[in-house]
């Protein structure tokens, strides 16, 4: 039995091209987690292209997805519990996104990830600790997944600024790098359950 699709939201407000999708799943028993995972990314890829069957999706060596058959297409993926998101974007973007579910398990881990006062200046702006944990972390991980940093850590990029656009959506600025190799902007929304975030730079400005 194929994967259920439920919701599909688009985010409206993206440069030209650039598309966001967000889906929520139905958890077929049956199948192992990773297995679901990928045939929604897949069914939700044939829904974002307008395709007959879902495409062929592969991966690099350092992990990075990318479609083989459309290699102007610059892509992004992240599944958490009951969601998958996508961001697609022209080849001349590169790309980050990161659904993430409220988890008390990063108060564990916040020295793996977090710089000293981080989470103090989110908090001005998120009150919730737990919200602001899991949005410093899914930021950080669409973050890496954009600027691949040689590193490999999460503490490669420290929050700089907070840019309010409504009670549960902004922008967050991150220096990458020590010295800083440039400051990246990402936008993020809060929901109930879930914080998703997205970024794109254009890939002149990264190796510039």
């Amino acid at each position: 039995m194929p994967a259920s699709l439920g919701e599909i939201k688009k985010l409206r407000g993206l440069p030209e091209g650039v598309a966001l999708y967000l889906c929520s799943s139905a958890d077929e028993g049956a199948k192992a987690p990773l297995e679901l995972q990928r045939e929604v990314t897949l069914r939700l890829l044939q829904h974002a292209l307008k395709l007959p069957s879902p495409p062929a999706l592969e991966h690099r060596p350092n992990g990075a997805p990318y479609l083989p058959a459309y290699p102007d297409l610059s892509i992004s993926v992240s599944h958490t519990r009951g969601l998958v998101s996508i961001l697609l974007a022209p080849s001349l973007w590169t790309v980050g996104v990161d659904v993430e579910r409220l988890r008390p398990q990063l108060f564990r881990v916040q020295g793996k990830y977090l710089h000293e006062g981080e989470c103090a200046l989110l908090s001005t702006y998120v009150s919730k600790e737990l919200t602001a944990l899991t949005l410093l972390w899914s930021a950080k991980e669409a973050l890496f997944k954009m600027l691949q940093p040689p590193s490999q850590s999460l503490l490669d990029f420290r929050l700089v600024g907070v840019q309010l656009e409504g009670e549960y959506r902004g922008t967050l600025l991150f220096s990458y790098g020590a010295p800083s190799r440039g400051i990246y902007h990402l936008s993020y929304e809060i929901h109930e359950d879930y914080v998703l975030c997205y970024c794109l730079e254009s890939r002149s400005a990264i190796a510039s």
